[in-house]
């Protein structure tokens, strides 16, 4: 390996322990300062979950301009990505998963989002106060988890979910579940179908955080298509079916968001 090769591969190792560990300190100085400030400052719960989530937003845009600053990684986001996800009315956000900080790209272009979070978070001492602030739903009972996204979805709100429910596995075929289908059919509300790539890969599911590319990554957010739940409901149709179809079209966009620009 040449020394300048080597040099800014020291320097991309060196940035990523930092930024980790500002994300980890930034969790708790929200969890002890900024939240119980928000608290104090608010109307309601309402006002308040709006502020912590708004919060959160600008902070993981925060932390990727630093990843940027740092020289960590590269970002290509789609210019009309917040613009889309902030129209009117209750939408499921549905994306691929190759990376961690996947839920990090989008809901830093989320201005009020709400997504799915695994129950362990709750307990997590960096990050439990700022997911309990912000209201996220709890993955942990499948029926309850059902009731909780439709309601949220009702209420107009914007939901994100990984419909493979994990990181994608490099090199094997995606695996798309039915739960987003289920959802949205549920809510009657559309999904919008966002596509996630890093290359050169890292952060990825057989990966660790400290094995850094040889090349800086670039992470690129392509939104695609806006699936209606209308056009795959026949009449006197039993929701499985329907659920089963809408669930392969959006991993075919999935799949394919690029042919689709």
């Amino acid at each position: 390996m040449a020394l300048g090769a080597m040099i800014d591969r020291t320097k991309r190792f060196l940035g990523t322990g930092i930024s980790f560990a500002v994300f980890g300190i930034g969790g708790l100085v929200q969890t002890v300062v900024l939240i119980p400030l928000i608290a104090v400052l608010s109307r309601n719960e309402e006002s308040r979950t709006r502020r912590v989530r708004s919060l959160i937003s600008r902070s993981f845009r925060a932390f990727l301009w630093m990843m940027r600053a740092l020289g960590v990684l590269e970002l290509d986001i789609d210019p009309q990505a917040r613009e889309k996800f902030s129209r009117p009315g209750g939408m499921i956000v549905v994306a691929n998963h190759p990376t961690l900080i996947d839920v990090v790209l989008l809901m830093g272009q989320i201005e009020h989002g709400n997504c799915i979070v695994k129950r362990a978070m709750w307990k997590n001492v960096f990050l439990g106060g700022v997911v309990r602030a912000a209201n996220y739903i709890s993955n942990d009972d499948s029926e309850e988890l059902l009731a909780n996204c439709t309601e949220v979805l009702q209420n107009g709100e914007t939901l994100v979910i990984f419909p493979e429910a994990t990181r994608t596995v490099p090199g094997q075929a995606m695996k798309v579940h039915r739960g987003a289908a289920r959802v949205a059919l549920s809510a009657g509300v559309p999904l919008q179908v966002v596509h996630l790539t890093c290359s050169p890969p890292t952060l990825s599911k057989a990966g660790h955080w400290y094995e850094i590319p040889p090349q800086r990554p670039c992470f690129r957010m392509r939104v695609g298509d806006r699936l209606h739940v209308a056009n795959y409901l026949a009449a006197g149709e039993h929701h499985s079916l329907a659920s089963r179809r809408l669930t392969e079209e959006m991993r075919h966009n999935l799949m394919n968001v690029e042919s689709q620009r």
